[in-house]
């Protein structure tokens, strides 16, 4: 099986053609009449057309419809008209002959080419034919046969000439088909419709043809096509009988049925069962073999007739208008023919595929079957409707219903559905059933069998049979020589069938040879007509009948020629002697009238005047010389420019800008180009730079100009003036400047290359000063002083006291410069400028302040410190500056100066005071910052005084003050950050504690007065001398306990509450011993602890009884607790 012919893909395959289309009419070839405008007038009614005819003209014409060396083995000698027409003419006599050719009389004609082989030749409907020649005493002449006009002219549109109706002829060539044909073609037919052909020519133009053939149809008989049918139907037939095995009572079916009851309920057997499946798988197919298979693109297949039709007008685009010699059954032709009829079986393949395919889904099926329990015992009834492809998809209508009382639970609808879907699918399946084997069968035996055995075949056709149209010969014609034109050339190709080429010509025309007498040349122009003794100039001669010249002579002497054309001849003129000679043509018609050519002298030019000028250009120069007349062209280094004729010796041109140097003059006449004679272009003078570029007005100033191209400099000009100069080189001049006004004026230089651009030189008029603003300041200098007055732009400088100091030029009538140091007193200002020296006016130095103490010198960042300030020279202050701000003052005295300090960032700053004689030296004030607390260490103590205490934190230096709740103490300062004092007595409570600097008063900490505790109770108040008795004490103030001692002796402790500590004791001696508890408000009372031995130490009968002489009187130094000896004896 070929893959890439399956039948997936057929239907796609399809949309090439294969639908069934009727038949694209063909198009109108319309009337041509000769293919060419201007022919068909000689062709008009008839008629001879008169034309410029000349004694020895000929022309010659054939019109003949059948020719050829197949035509040759026909017998046809007796009818009437079959050799076709010729005309001739002679130049004097025209010539026109017309036949009409019957060729259904000829009938059917079987030719013998030989071998036993006959070749049948249907003449029988061809109809009638034209046959035309027409031969003009001019030279033209018009061949014609086939479908033509009274005229000559075809095409379908023409009026044919009376009697001319062509209808198709026949050729049989099956016996053309050799072996390799043998099974898949056994008959070629090839049908041709009206056909036509005309030649002409116009008097010694190139002939043309012009062809028209209505239609061509070529039909195959094929034993493969026509087996298609029967082997699509034997296919079809073998998957009716896998839908036949389906029906019946005995059908799987029915026992699917059947199997599905039994695979749940104990099924005995069969009771009454039908199965029908309504299908017609024939009738699904037959319209589909029975209708041709059209490609729409000139390929019809008719399966019932076993023929496959090739119409060549659709396959080759149309018949008409083809290019000499196209071959119709052409590689490319045929392989188009080989691919439409794989598509349009693909496409049948696939109609057929979806034909059956559409009718097994669709059968309509009805199932009906009892089903017996064991025993025979009617147990369920089962129906199945719908169709083959609800079956396989479980979608059709099932109904189960019980026959008697045994139960019938558990069989369903998908159970039964179950079953039978699997035996549907084994038909229809289009993969896997009997479906899927049809499709691959039309595969495998249908469209393997055309592609791989009838295309190759008809891809063949071009080896027996060529279909040659508009046949032209010669291609490309030839004017004057024959010209034949065929409008369709039958082939028989030489096989082993066919010995030797034979050809038939339908609808032959010819015209030719044709010829015009040649008449004498006539020359009507030369250009150019004049040229240079040396010769060598080209040279194009126009006129009339020079087509074929023979020879060119120039004053009697050839000369090589190129023939451009019938009206034109080139040639190239030798050396010769100056003077007019005569050209002359020579053709076959005879020798050309003369026509003069003149060879004219070089032109020799002696003198140019002037022979130097400006790169500017401009300048009119005269050219003289010898041979100047008719000068053409004047040349100034290679480029034309314009020039007046003054005489045969004499030109003059302006000369254009140019780059400086010398260039050549050249001047070309019809002689040819002179000698060359330089021109010097010499550049324009350009001014660089004036030094200076000013100066006073009363002149004098010594001014050097650079530039270039200043040599030989005429004249210097200043304002208009000519002045003196000295030349000092090729790039420099010198001048002295006369007095002129104020102003700016052009200072220009001429040279022989012209006049320079201007430069201006400004005559600056004498500066005058009038005022000083200020007028006097500090002897230390640093005063800006604003100079005012006239003419003072460009100042050069500025001298205090005869000393030049920095200046601004702030404009034309404003200076300012700051004033260096200077003794006191007055001293001159003076400005210079390119104008002068200005005037002078007087800046008086002033003696300055002097600052020798602030009290204080220092004082809080806050500010608001009163200062004093004491010097010399403060009377008349102006300002007086804290870090550079001013900031209010009191003037005292001419010593003494009075200012509140404001806020500031701490640190020095200087104090400054400033008076008209300017500011004072500096003196330091510094700003303090303001005490910062961070610690009180400790922070607390006893009520009594006397707690030392370290105070830490910043800018503490220069403490003057520490206070305790307001109230001063004694201190002292141990560093910037750190004070120390002792606590006074007070009373209980936190106090504010405050240190004041000369930056302020710091912030407050809290000291806390603590007052003395007071123990109240030991619980208990006695223990073993082992110790480890936990004792409770109780008391008031006991916050903050620091320590506890028994006996001076520190112990570990707990802090229960403000009014309660508990601790253990340690061993100790008997007898009582002070417990003291320490806070931050210092040592509590004692309360005593006594400590006891235990009861098993006593001893003796006097007992351990506890002997106290009363409450309030000392215990017994060695005492036991009470009870504790059981004989009151001690240990």
């Amino acid at each position: 099986m070929r893959s890439d012919r399956s039948t997936s893909n057929s239907t796609a395959r399809r949309g090439r053609g294969a639908h069934r289309a009727e038949r694209v009419p063909r198009r109108g070839a319309g009337f041509r009449a000769l293919a060419l405008g201007g022919t068909i007038a000689l062709l008009s009614a008839g008629a001879v057309i008169p034309a410029q005819a000349a004694p020895g003209d000929t022309s010659h014409a054939e019109g003949r419809f059948l020719s050829g060396s197949l035509f040759d083995l026909m017998d046809l000698d007796a009818i009437v008209g079959i050799d076709g027409e010729t005309a001739t003419s002679d130049g004097v006599t025209p010539e026109t002959n017309s036949t009409n050719l019957d060729l259904g009389v000829l009938g059917l004609i079987n030719v013998d080419i030989g071998g036993g082989i006959q070749l049948p030749i249907e003449f029988a409907d061809a109809g009638v034919v034209g046959q035309y020649a027409s031969a003009q005493t001019d030279a033209s002449s018009i061949g014609a046969s086939g479908l033509i006009s009274d005229a000559g002219a075809i095409g379908t549109g023409v009026t044919p000439a009376p009697g001319v109706a062509p209808g198709p002829l026949t050729l049989d060539l099956a016996q053309l088909l050799g072996a390799e044909f043998a099974g898949t073609i056994t008959d070629l037919d090839v049908t041709l419709g009206a056909i036509s052909a005309n030649a002409a020519v116009t008097a010694g133009a190139q002939p043309v043809g012009d062809y028209e053939i209505a239609d061509a149809t070529v039909v195959l008989d094929s034993p493969v096509v026509e087996g298609v049918t029967g082997t699509v139907n034997s296919a079809v037939a073998d998957l009716d009988t896998a839908v036949d095995a389906l029906a019946g009572p005995g059908g799987s079916l029915v026992g699917g049925v059947f199997a599905a009851v039994g695979s749940v309920l104990s099924a005995g057997g069969l009771g009454d069962a039908s199965a029908s499946v309504d299908v017609d798988l024939p009738a699904a197919v037959a319209p589909i073999l029975a209708a041709p298979l059209d490609s729409g693109g000139g390929v019809v297949i008719d399966l019932a007739a076993g023929t496959i039709t090739l119409d060549l007008e659709q396959l080759v685009g149309g018949l008409n208008g083809l290019d000499p010699s196209t071959e119709l059954l052409s590689a490319a032709v045929l392989t188009e023919v080989t691919t439409q009829v794989a598509d349009l079986i693909d496409g049948l393949v696939a109609d057929i595929g979806t034909a059956v395919t559409t009718a097994l889904n669709n059968a309509a099926v009805s199932i009906d079957v009892d089903v017996n329990a064991l025993g025979l015992l009617p147990l369920v009834n089962v129906t199945v409707s719908g169709t083959l492809l609800e079956i396989s998809q479980g979608t059709a209508t099932v109904d189960i219903t019980a026959l008697g009382v045994l139960p019938i639970s558990g069989l369903t609808d998908a159970v039964i559905l179950g079953v039978l879907a699997p035996i549907v699918d084994a038909v229809i399946n289009p993969s896997t059933g009997a479906l899927g084997t049809l499709l691959t069968s039309l595969t495998t035996n249908v469209v393997n069998p055309v592609i791989d055995t009838l295309n190759p075949v008809i891809e063949l056709l071009n080896t027996v049979l060529s279909l040659l149209a508009n046949v032209q010969e010669p291609e490309p014609a030839v004017a004057g020589a024959v010209f034949e034109e065929t409008a369709l050339r039958l082939s028989l190709l030489p096989t082993t069938i066919v010995p030797q080429l034979l050809e038939l010509n339908l609808a032959h025309a010819l015209v030719g040879p044709n010829v015009v007498a040649p008449l004498a040349p006539v020359l009507t122009a030369l250009s150019p007509d004049e040229g240079p003794v040396a010769g060598g100039t080209l040279v194009t001669v126009t006129g009339t009948d020079l087509a074929g010249v023979t020879g060119l002579t120039v004053d009697g002497v050839s000369v090589p020629f190129t023939q451009v054309s019938g009206t034109e001849v080139t040639f190239t003129t030798p050396a010769h002697a100056a003077g007019p000679v005569d050209v002359v043509v020579t053709t076959p018609g005879g020798a050309s009238n003369a026509l003069p050519f003149t060879f004219v002298p070089v032109p020799a030019l002696t003198a140019l005047s002037p022979d130097e000028g400006p790169v500017a250009g401009g300048t009119l120069v005269t050219v003289t010389g010898t041979g100047l007349a008719g000068a053409t062209e004047l040349t100034i280094d290679g480029a034309s420019v314009p020039f007046t004729q003054v005489s045969a010796t004499e030109i003059s041109f302006t000369t254009p800008a140019h780059a400086a140097g010398p260039v050549d003059v050249v001047v070309t006449t019809p002689g040819g180009a002179s000698n060359a004679l330089p021109f010097t272009y010499i550049p324009v003078p350009a001014l660089t730079a004036l030094t200076p570029d000013s100066g006073p007005v009363a002149g004098g100033t010594i001014v050097s100009v650079t530039g270039t191209g200043l040599a030989g400099a005429s004249v210097v000009t200043i304002d208009g003036a000519s002045v003196p100069f000295t030349q000092v080189s090729d790039t420099e001049i010198t001048f002295t400047t006369p007095a002129h006004a104020a102003g700016p004026v052009d200072v220009v230089v001429t040279t022989p290359g012209g006049v320079s651009g201007a430069l201006p030189f400004t005559y600056v008029p004498a500066p005058a000063i009038t005022t000083l603003a200020p007028d006097e300041g500090p002897a230390a200098g640093g005063t800006i002083v604003t100079i005012t007055g006239t003419d003072l732009a460009g100042a050069t400088s500025v001298t205090v006291d005869g000393v030049s100091v920095p200046f601004t030029q702030v404009s034309d009538t404003e200076i300012t410069f700051t004033t260096p140091p200077h003794a006191a007193g007055a001293v001159d200002v003076v400005v210079t400028t390119p104008g002068g020296a200005s005037n002078a006016l007087p800046f008086t130095y002033l003696p300055g302040p002097a600052l020798t103490a602030l009290d204080p010198d220092l004082g809080p960042i806050a500010g608001g410190t009163p200062v004093t300030i004491t010097g010399s020279g403060l009377a008349g202050a102006t300002a007086v500056t804290i870090d550079g701000v001013s900031v209010p003052f009191t003037p005292v005295s001419a010593t003494e100066i009075t200012f509140t300090t404001p806020a500031h960032a701490a640190g020095a700053v200087d104090v400054v005071v400033t008076t008209p004689a300017g500011d004072s030296n500096a003196l330091p004030f510094t700003f303090v910052p303001a005490p910062t607390l961070t610690t009180l260490d400790p922070n607390q103590g006893p009520t009594m005084g006397g707690t030392i205490v370290t105070m830490t934190g910043t800018a503490l230096a220069g403490a003057t003050a520490v206070t305790i709740d307001g109230v001063s103490v004694p201190f002292t300062q141990v560093s910037d950050t750190e004070i120390a004092f002792v606590t006074p007595a007070h009373a209980a409570g936190p106090v504010d504690v405050v240190v004041t600097t000369p930056g302020g008063v710091s912030n407050a900490l809290p000291f806390t007065f603590v007052p003395a505790p007071v123990l109240t109770a030991l619980s208990p108040d006695e223990g073993p001398v082992a110790g480890g008795t936990l004792v409770t004490v109780t008391g008031t103030d006991l916050a903050g306990v620091t320590g506890l001692t028994v006996d001076g002796v520190s112990v570990p402790f707990t802090q229960v509450s403000a009014t309660e500590v508990t601790f253990t004791t340690p061993a100790h001696a008997a007898g009582p011993v002070d417990v003291v508890v320490t806070t931050p408000g210092g040592a509590s009372n004692a309360l005593p602890f006594t400590f006891v031995h235990d009861a098993g130490a006593c001893r003796g009968s006097g007992g351990c009884g506890r002997h106290d002489a009363g409450r309030g009187e000392q215990r017994a130094a060695v005492h036991v607790r009470a009870g504790s000896c059981a004989d009151g004896a001690l240990a």
